[in-house]
């Protein structure tokens, strides 16, 4: 099932680059963020984005100015975390045809970060305030539709 309304994700995502949630725990504290400047860069080259949730029947995908609207989820914050598993759902951005960043997404118990895989190196960086409500809102909506 495909779950997306546009400009419900685009409202969500705008949090700055810095919101601060949860304290949060990661499966390695010793993984650095992503830095800004990378995340500057891919901005312009996005065109699409998608979610696989690990536990739930649906997926999420947004395109154009909402995928770039996505990549504003991921917080510049790093994370001291551990014993976070299993990731709540995986994330790939693309450009064209070009996988930009990948990563799985840890959303349960405290833990509200990315994992991230850019350029055969990895990250661990906190969510936004907007990916926290994005997230629950499809928590929400496949409970509500009794598919959860």
């Amino acid at each position: 099932m495909q779950v997306f309304a546009p400009f419900l994700f685009l409202l969500l995502c705008l949090g700055s680059l810095g919101a601060q949630n949860a304290p949060s725990r990661s499966a390695d504290p010793n993984l650095p963020p992503l830095p800004a400047s990378i995340l500057l860069e891919l901005y312009p080259q996005v065109t699409q984005v998608d979610f696989v949730y690990n536990q739930l029947p649906v997926t999420t995908s947004a395109n154009d100015n909402d995928a770039k609207a996505a990549l504003t989820m991921i917080s510049t914050d790093s994370v001291a975390v551990q014993g976070c598993s299993p990731a709540f759902a995986s994330m790939v951005f693309t450009g064209g045809d070009r996988m930009l960043l990948t990563g799985d997404v840890y959303f349960a118990n405290g833990c509200t970060y990315f994992r991230i895989s850019y350029q055969g190196k990895k990250f661990a960086n906190l969510m936004t305030e907007g990916a926290f409500q994005y997230f629950n809102q499809i928590i929400r909506h496949v409970q509500e539709s009794g598919k959860g």
